[in-house]
């Protein structure tokens, strides 16, 4: 169902300007749920597009099976951790994290449950908050900063791996 409204309906619905700043100075980037790889075009380094379903992407495949050998000084979630169940999240976070160089930055997106902007209802994680947002960076030894209100009830933050 994802696979398919991502494929065949959804459109870009916003470029970021705290994304499009990190992306400029970048070294290494995986962009995970990338779309139409919109972001690639700000970057001056080394940037990667994944998908599970968009055919503009670098790589179409999840995060769970994405195999590198590089890590990551920036790695970009919008709206891709969003779905089914704490687990399925948790599993992707973990891979997402375990990409990260250290002092290395993790941008999300998160969508709490609402439908999306054209009203489609997906199988949304219904309770993503700040304080889970918060919880995570706990689990995974991550400092949140940048906490701030997106569009359509959504909410963005960023995650800071340190030792």
């Amino acid at each position: 169902m994802i696979e398919e409204y991502f494929k065949t309906t959804w459109k870009i619905t916003e470029i970021d300007s705290d994304i499009v700043k990190e992306v400029c100075t970048a070294k290494n980037i995986l962009d995970v749920g990338c779309g139409y790889n919109q972001y690639k075009k700000y970057a001056i380094n080394s940037f990667w597009g994944i998908d599970l379903a968009c055919d503009q992407a670098d790589e179409i495949i999840d995060i769970i099976d994405f195999k590198t050998d590089n890590s990551y000084d920036l790695i970009i979630c919008y709206g891709s951790l969003n779905f089914y169940s704490i687990q399925w999240i948790e599993d992707r976070l973990r891979k997402i994290v375990s990409l990260l160089d250290l002092q290395g930055k993790i941008m999300m997106k998160v969508n709490p449950g609402y439908p999306h902007v054209d009203g489609t209802i997906l199988p949304w994680y219904d309770k993503w908050t700040i304080p889970l947002a918060k919880h995570y960076a706990e689990v995974f030894n991550l400092t949140i900063t940048n906490i701030r209100e997106a569009q359509h009830g959504r909410f963005k933050f960023d995650y800071i791996k340190h030792d």
